[in-house]
């Protein structure tokens, strides 16, 4: 998880009662954003840039560990290694830039939340105008 303590950046993670790092979904949002902002810094460095380049063209890329067409197994090893490759690259940018890109990613959190509301809301009225029309159509025959 991160945390924005007042002005002092701290990025670090709840650990459960056994040293283990509790993982949410919404923590791998989080650092995608935090990522997005840090990778447009020019401090960020090329680690982290490579990072995510190998981790985007490893998830497009038609050879994997596991093959996809193996069911379940085939997709496991994208579900695995690109999650943890982003975080590597989260890891890997400079304090200062993750903090300002904490910064920008908590400010913009709203306004992408918002955007992802009007999209789910503009795709099922898509498909309600969709089964309309079919329903119009097929009673006309």
């Amino acid at each position: 998880m991160i945390f924005l303590n007042r002005s002092r950046f701290d990025y670090q993670k709840f650990q459960m009662g056994n040293g283990r790092k509790k993982i949410s979904p919404w923590m791998f949002k989080k650092e995608i954003f935090v990522l997005y902002y840090g990778l447009q810094d020019k401090e960020a460095g090329l680690g982290p840039k490579l990072m995510t380049a190998i981790a985007i063209l490893y998830l497009v890329s038609p050879i994997d560990l596991i093959p996809d067409f193996i069911p379940f197994f085939g997709y496991l090893d994208d579900i695995i290694l690109v999650p943890l490759l982003l975080n590597l690259a989260v890891q890997w940018l400079p304090a200062g830039v993750r903090e300002k890109s904490l910064i920008k990613a908590t400010r913009k959190h709203r306004q992408w939340k918002w955007f992802g509301v009007l999209v789910i809301l503009l795709l099922i009225a898509g498909l309600l105008g969709f089964i309309f029309l079919l329903r119009h159509l097929w009673a006309g025959h």
